[in-house]
């Protein structure tokens, strides 16, 4: 890919970021589960609330 090529750039970019995202997503959702197996509520429904911000945040970034 050559410097000037902004649109594999920017490509290349947005793949890396969607990648990252569902690696960050499947591994709160791990996060939550162990929460709740230890009984800690709170840090599980605060995990949740995270879960959904990056969610949120993900659809308002596509607009």
């Amino acid at each position: 890919m050559q410097e000037d090529d902004f649109l594999a750039q920017a490509e290349m970019s947005l793949e890396e970021a969607l990648d990252s995202y569902i690696k960050l997503s499947h591994s709160s959702l791990i996060e939550i589960n162990n929460f709740k197996k230890g009984h800690k509520d709170v840090e599980a429904e605060l995990s949740e609330d995270h879960r959904k911000l990056m969610k949120q945040q993900k659809v308002l970034e596509e607009k």
